[in-house]
C-alpha cells in the first residue's frame, strides 16, 4: 500500500510538471503548497501516467536512463520534506499521538534512507555531479533533522526551523534537475516513459526506493 501511495504522488507531481501550459492537463489536483507544506487534499487524476507507445532511439533510451535517478531522488525529497513538516506541525498542535508520529516518520524516512543508500552506490556522470551532490546533501539534511528530533536532541519547533528552508530548497533543486534534463534533450515523451516505469514498477532504482 505504501509503495502504491508514493508512486501515485510522484506521478501526480511529475505529470503536472511535464504538461505544456496550453495543453489539457492530465492531472487535476487540489493539493497546494504554502510555507513548505503540501495540502493533504486528494488529487483528482484522469490518467495516472500517459500510455507510452513511442519507440525510442538508442540515444533517447540512454537519456532516459541517465536522468531517471536524479529525477526520482529530487522528487522524493520534494514530496517527503513537506510531509515531515506536516507531521511536526501536527505534533505541535497536539493533533496526533506519538504512535502515529513514529509511523508517519518511519514511512517517510524509509523513502529518504533508500534514496541516500542508492545515491551512495551511484556516482553519476560528470555533467550530473553537482546536481547529484545537491540532491544527496538535501536528503541527508532532512534525515539528520528527523533523527535529531526523534532522538530527543531537538523538539518539533526546532525541527521545523531546519526543515522548512530545506523544503524550499527541494523545490529549487527539482526544477534545476528538470531544466538540466530538458537542456540535455529529455523530451515530454521521455518523461512520460519514466512515469510508465514508475507506475509499472519497472525501474530498479524506484523499486528499491519504495521497498
Amino acid at each position: 500500500m505504501l509503495r502504491r501511495i508514493f508512486v501515485f504522488l510522484i506521478l501526480v507531481l511529475v505529470v503536472t510538471a511535464c504538461q505544456p501550459q496550453t495543453a489539457n492537463p492530465v492531472v487535476e489536483s487540489t493539493a497546494t503548497q504554502a510555507s513548505g507544506v503540501v495540502s493533504t487534499d486528494a488529487p483528482t487524476v484522469k490518467d495516472m501516467a500517459p500510455a507510452v507507445t513511442a519507440t525510442f532511439t538508442a540515444d533517447e533510451r540512454g537519456l532516459k536512463q541517465k536522468w531517471q535517478r536524479l529525477m526520482i531522488g529530487a522528487t522524493i525529497n520534494y514530496l517527503m520534506c513537506p510531509l515531515i513538516v506536516q507531521t511536526a506541525e501536527q505534533v505541535q498542535n497536539g493533533e496526533i499521538d506519538q504512535q502515529q508520529v513514529q509511523q508517519d516518520v518511519l514511512n517517510q524516512g524509509i523513502m529518504l534512507y533508500n534514496v541516500q543508500s542508492a545515491y551512495d552506490l551511484w556516482p553519476g556522470l560528470e555533467d550530473q555531479l553537482d546536481l547529484r551532490a545537491q540532491v544527496l546533501e538535501e536528503t541527508t539534511a532532512i534525515l539528520t533533522a528527523v533523527d535529531d528530533w526523534q532522538n530527543g536532541l531537538t523538539d518539533p519547533q526546532q525541527a521545523l526551523a531546519v526543515l522548512q528552508p530545506l523544503c524550499d530548497q527541494n523545490v529549487e533543486t527539482l526544477e534545476a534537475v528538470r531544466k538540466a534534463a530538458e537542456a540535455d534533450g529529455v523530451t515530454k515523451l521521455l518523461y512520460e516513459a519514466m512515469l510508465r516505469d514508475l507506475q509499472l514498477g519497472d525501474d530498479p532504482f524506484m523499486v528499491g526506493a519504495l521497498q
